[in-house]
């Protein structure tokens, strides 16, 4: 899996679960903690606010993508990306939908 995809992996997965510990997160994505770690930082610097709390009860919070013009699709676009994730099979669509969740 590229860098690109497992990051876009992660914010499917935090925005379907809401909160991970960076372990789990890890081994979910079969690569290490510092990759993880990586990803997190990268992702926060493209735009995306995830929380980090360490301790118990801590661990990974997605919060969204502050950049505004990835934020909002039209109600055209929506009901064609819709159509279209109907149409691929289980794992590209959950993707597909994942997308829509996050950005919509």
């Amino acid at each position: 899996m590229s860098t690109k995809s497992r990051r876009i992996e992660l914010i499917n997965i935090l925005s379907v679960r809401k909160h991970d510990t960076i372990p789990n997160l890890a081994h979910s994505l079969s690569v290490s903690v510092a990759t993880i770690h990586r990803d997190i930082l990268a992702l926060k610097e493209s735009g995306h606010v995830i929380d980090t709390i360490q301790g118990k009860g801590g661990g990974v919070r997605y919060k969204g993508n502050n950049n505004q013009l990835l934020s909002k699709f039209s109600p055209e676009q929506v009901r064609v990306v819709r159509e279209i994730a109907e149409m691929l099979d289980g794992y590209h669509s959950l993707v597909l939908h994942g997308i829509l969740d996050t950005y919509t």
